[in-house]
């Protein structure tokens, strides 16, 4: 998966639960990361912006 940050800031995508994925993206540019295999659905956020939360979805 690719994930976009066109912000002027870093984020990251982490998981919930420990060691399923963690990906930091610098300001405005790219990362991509391998999503787990399992089908569910994975809650994560941003370490610097706790408050930014979202679910990812595996199908």
């Amino acid at each position: 998966m690719t994930v976009v940050n066109t912000d002027a800031v870093a984020h990251t995508v982490t998981s919930d639960e420990e060691a399923v994925f963690d990906v930091s993206i610098e300001a405005n540019s790219e990362a991509t990361f391998t999503v787990p295999d399992e089908p569910g659905e994975y809650s994560f956020f941003c370490e610097p912006h706790p408050n930014m939360v979202d679910t990812l979805v595996v199908g």
